[in-house]
């Protein structure tokens, strides 16, 4: 039986291959708020009511011209909240073209524990309930004819929230501003 010749090319490759794979596990976002909600029972968890608003202002144009880069709106505690994109997109059904303001919520794990916004409230039987509710207003203060949703997300982010609107919707205002409210912080540590 013949041994199996590693040359330095070889063992180079394999060495930064290690490395690689364990940065990528040591560095992956998997780890956030999904990843407490899936596994309540190993921690201790509850959600309180968060009692400040997420307010961000775009203008149209930022809105019709998209984004080049995501914009970071707030940190609370363990989650830092981005606008992520805006994008136009086709709605079939409508015929028409959208433009989505997509805010992603980017939480932050820590083995001893630690605080993330939700979108959610954790109900006592460990089942959750959405509570978030979101509005956009133009410069006048009326509140704009919209779309909206929210939920996980599989993205850059695991919770967004989403705002849709018209481009005759949009071009009502100079500038919008969106606010997100009503939602709560979860609070964790590991079980003992």
């Amino acid at each position: 039986m013949k041994g199996i010749k590693i040359t330095k090319n070889r063992a180079a490759l394999i060495s930064l291959t290690a490395l690689l794979i364990t940065t990528l596990i040591l560095t992956s976002n998997e780890k956030g708020i999904s990843y407490v909600r899936r596994n309540l029972d190993m921690h201790q968890a509850e959600t309180v009511p968060y009692q400040n608003d997420i307010t961000f202002t775009l203008t149209t144009k930022q809105i019709l011209n998209g984004l080049s880069e995501p914009i970071h709106i707030n940190q609370v505690y363990d989650t830092d909240i981005y606008v992520e994109e805006v994008k136009e997109k086709m709605n079939d059904l409508k015929e028409k073209k959208e433009y989505l303001i997509i805010v992603g919520f980017n939480s932050h794990y820590h083995a001893d524990g630690g605080k993330m916004l939700s979108l959610f409230r954790l109900n006592k039987n460990q089942t959750r309930t959405n509570t978030i509710r979101l509005r956009a207003y133009g410069e006048n203060g009326d509140e704009g004819d919209y779309g909206s949703g929210f939920g996980d997300s599989e993205g850059k982010s695991e919770q967004m929230a989403m705002f849709v609107f018209t481009k005759k919707e949009l071009q009502k205002s100079k500038r919008w501003t969106f606010q997100m409210s009503n939602m709560h912080l979860l609070n964790y540590s590991k079980k003992n």
